[in-house]
């Protein structure tokens, strides 16, 4: 079975997941993805066989945007997939999406097409006038 992976993420472990899966051990019960990021670790680990032999893996991210993205993809994936998939890349959209102060009101497809078009039209969503300072 091949790598599972929802997006492009700056940053991303995909290309080292041939290194950090064989670090599990295959008894330990608990796994937390401290830096979840695109949660490739996450949605990757299990056995090559669909099952997962971890119990319990968290995954974790400071970005809330970044979390708002799996309930959807978990839940309503066919839904998401076309709102993701009917998005263009476009300026516009990413700076006003990247503008905003908060998603209240918008559904959870719609917050999560917006952290996707955030994380994959960007370098980690800095966009083109944000102050690094």
């Amino acid at each position: 079975m091949g790598k599972i992976c929802a997006s492009r993420y700056f940053g991303g472990k995909n290309a080292h997941l041939d290194f950090i899966l064989p670090l599990f051990p295959p008894d330990v019960e608990h796994i937390i993805d401290a830096f979840g990021g695109s949660g490739v670790v996450v949605l990757n680990a299990d056995d090559g066989n669909g099952r997962v032999p971890h119990p319990h893996i968290t995954y974790n991210d400071i970005d809330a945007r970044l979390r708002a993205f799996f309930k959807p993809l978990r839940e309503q994936p066919e839904a998401l997939i076309k709102a993701v998939s009917l998005s263009p890349h476009s300026r516009r959209d990413f700076e006003e999406i990247h503008a905003r102060e908060n998603w209240d009101g918008s559904s959870a497809v719609e917050q999560a097409r917006q952290a996707f078009i955030l994380f994959t039209q960007s370098l980690n969503y800095l966009g083109s006038n944000r102050d690094l300072n």
